[in-house]
């Protein structure tokens, strides 16, 4: 009884051992074949921006609605991206073609000195840009 069980012992282990093997050779076989590709996703970035400073409380850039404006030259920015001011979401107008965008500046945002941190968010993929200071001196 003994010595059958250790044959049938034997026997199931070499079968194991040959089952790896195989699922092992498969395995190489996937991972050669297949080519790993992968996706990157470009960040929204600001090239240029102007006016990169400007006077407390003096407008800059009017347009015929008496707002101020600022403007940014722009790399992989989807429709689906916002730009913001010190958090606060700016009314925009983007080119896609010309990859600009103009946002219109309330009076209040360059009301009072200091430095003013904007930066473009992608809503849909969470991506955020590099961010460029907006000086009020």
């Amino acid at each position: 009884m003994k010595l059958v069980t250790a044959l049938l012992m034997i026997l199931f282990l070499l079968g194991c051992q040959k089952i790896n093997q195989t699922l092992q050779k498969e395995s190489d076989k996937i991972a050669s074949s297949s080519q790993t590709k992968q996706v990157i996703f470009p960040y929204p970035q600001i090239i240029k921006f102007g006016p990169s400073s400007v006077k407390t409380g003096v407008d800059f850039n009017v347009t015929s609605t008496g707002n101020s404006v600022i403007w940014f030259k722009v790399e992989n920015t989807p429709t689906t991206s916002v730009v913001r001011l010190d958090e606060q979401t700016l009314p925009m107008v983007y080119s896609f073609k010309e990859k600009t965008i103009t946002c219109e500046i309330s009076k209040a945002m360059y009301a009072t000195p200091g430095e003013r941190k904007i930066y473009i968010v992608d809503t849909a993929s969470g991506f955020v840009s590099n961010t460029v200071i907006f000086t009020v001196k």
